[in-house]
Order: C-alpha cells, then structure tokens, then sequence
C-alpha cells in the first residue's frame, strides 16, 4: 500500500491534471505555457471538483467526472502530443519537489505523517476530506455528537476553504487503498505544481532550463515554506500552487492577448480563492492589478481591455461559485 501511494499517485495525478487543462485548450482554442499545462490543470481541478461537491455530487460521481475530463482532453490532444513532448522538462522540478516533500516520510520506511505532533492540522484535513467525499457541503452529521462530529460542524460553519481538499477526495476514490497514507503524497503533488510553475516563470524570464527546474525547486524548498509542509498545512502550500500559476498565466495573457488564457487565468483566480478562501483575496487583487497595468503597458486597445475585463470578472464569479 505504501509504495502505491508514493508512486502511483502522482502519476495519477498529472495524468488527471494534464488531460483537464488539454480539454480546456481545446474547448477554449488556447495554448497554455510551457510549464503551465499540469498547474493549470491542477487549478482547473479544484474548480470542478468544488463544484460538483457543492452541486450535491459526492466522491464517486465527482471522481467519475473528472476521469471523463481528463480522458477526453488526452484523446482530442492526441495529435499534438508529440510536439509538447519538448516541453516534458517540466515534470523533473515537479518530480524533485515531490520527493523533497515525501522526504523525511521516505526515511521513515512506511508511511506516516510529518507534522502530527505539532500541530493537529493532519487529522482536521482527513477529517474534512472524508466528509466532503461522503456528504459533500452539508453540516448534517449521522450519530451522537463527538470531538469528530463538533470539529467538522466548526469549519464547515467557519466556510472553511476545501478546494485543496476536494481533489485530494477525488485522488482517494482513483488510488487504491486508504485516505489517510495519500495525505503526506498529497504535500508533495502540491508543491511539485508549484516547483513546475514556478519553472515556467523563470523560462519565460530567458533563464536556462537548468536554472529554471533549480530554481523552481528551490523556491517550494525555501526554508518557510518547507516547514509549513512539514506541519502539515495543505491549503498553504496549495495557495502558493495557484497564485504560481495565476502569475504563469497572467504574463501569458499580457504577451498574447488571447481571450481564452484571460479565462484560464480567471479559473486560476476561483482556484486561489477555493483554496484560501478570502484570505487568498489580496494576493489576486495584487495579480489582477499587475496584470491590467502591464496591458496598458504594452499598449492594448481599450476595447480589448473592456472586453477582457468583463469576461474575466464573469468567468470569475462563475467558477467562483462554491
């Protein structure tokens, strides 16, 4: 069981998150950036996945869903795919990262968690994974009240953020086995999406791939943020995959003035705040400033901007919803 949680997970996972930002190219007519493809996929992921909790699904059929995405997106991709095979240096600063995160649990020679005993934030997070899986948004609870029941009613009634939370329950119908040894892999996807998007800046940028792929992982291994994985803290280390990603998307969007990349950075911007709640707030208002004063920047009709902006705003509020 240990060694399928290690190693089929994330190859589960980048084949989900993979085939559902291939399924959106294709519906939005777009080419997503070079490093981009799996992040994005990811944010994609918490957006759909909170909805169909939020819709009343529940694990299974959420899960069912987001196969059939997924699925899709690599069969209608299928003629491409040899070209974006040069882009395939992006899955090693996610394979580093993956297993610096799983490190310390790898010593262990079974699994277990890294941060139990220091802060309970582990066993909140399987807590309310499992709950959304089996009753999605709803407070109503079957049984004697308990520290279980009360901890769960205190952060759904807290509108605590689930978007992290909702692809790891899709992830614990696909894997084989039990919750509780995905949730230290989990960490470690989560900062592979990062490490991967943060490549895809630096590239973008003009750095070598060398540079890129180190510098990635060497930012996810930056002493803060290594440790809030070490704790445990999954909607951290979530929120700094989105907002990697967002900005990823967003210099995309102000070298290209694509409508569809204005759109997937709107799904980006629902993914922050799925993930953060209105804590992640600030840090898109900070993105979505930039990113409308370097179009005026680069001199982008006004129309344009207008245009981009409504479609933004209601892409935003859509995926938003949950």
């Amino acid at each position: 069981m240990t060694l399928v949680a290690w190693l089929l997970t994330p190859i589960l996972f980048l084949a989900l998150a993979g085939g559902t930002a291939l399924a959106f190219e294709r519906v939005a007519r777009v080419r997503l950036p070079v490093g981009g493809l799996v992040p994005f996929g990811f944010c994609a992921m918490v957006v759909g996945t909170l909805l169909g909790f939020w819709a009343g699904a529940r694990g299974i059929p959420v899960a069912a869903a987001t196969v059939l995405v997924a699925g899709a997106g690599w069969v209608t991709a299928r003629g491409t795919l040899r070209e974006r095979l040069a882009d395939s240096w992006t899955l090693l600063p996610f394979g580093a990262a993956y297993a610096l995160y799983l490190l310390p649990v790898l010593a262990t020679g079974h699994w277990t968690w890294t941060g139990y005993n220091f802060v309970n934030d582990t066993a909140v997070q399987l807590l309310l994974t499992e709950h959304l899986s089996g009753r999605g948004f709803t407070e109503t609870i079957a049984g004697p009240a308990s520290t279980r029941t009360e901890v769960i009613r205190t952060y759904l009634n807290g509108s605590y953020p689930l978007g992290s939370h909702a692809v790891l329950a899709v992830l614990d119908r696909i894997v084989p086995g039990q919750l509780a040894p995905l949730y230290q892999p989990n960490l470690g996807l989560l900062g592979g999406v990062a490490a991967m998007a943060l490549a895809g800046i630096l590239r973008r940028a003009g750095a070598h791939v060398v540079l890129a792929i180190a510098g990635g992982v060497l930012a996810v291994g930056g002493n803060l943020t290594y440790q809030y994985a070490l704790q445990g803290n999954m909607k951290e280390i979530a929120l700094i995959a989105t907002l990697a990603t967002a900005a990823l998307v967003a210099d995309a969007v102000v070298g290209s003035r694509r409508m569809g990349l204005v759109v997937a950075l709107a799904v980006c911007g629902a993914a922050i705040l799925g993930v953060y709640s209105a804590a992640g707030a600030p840090y898109l208002a900070v993105l979505l400033a930039l990113v409308a004063g370097a179009l005026l920047v680069v001199g982008a009709e006004r129309r344009w901007l207008l245009k981009a902006s409504g479609v933004a705003a209601l892409a935003l509020l859509v995926a938003a919803v949950p």
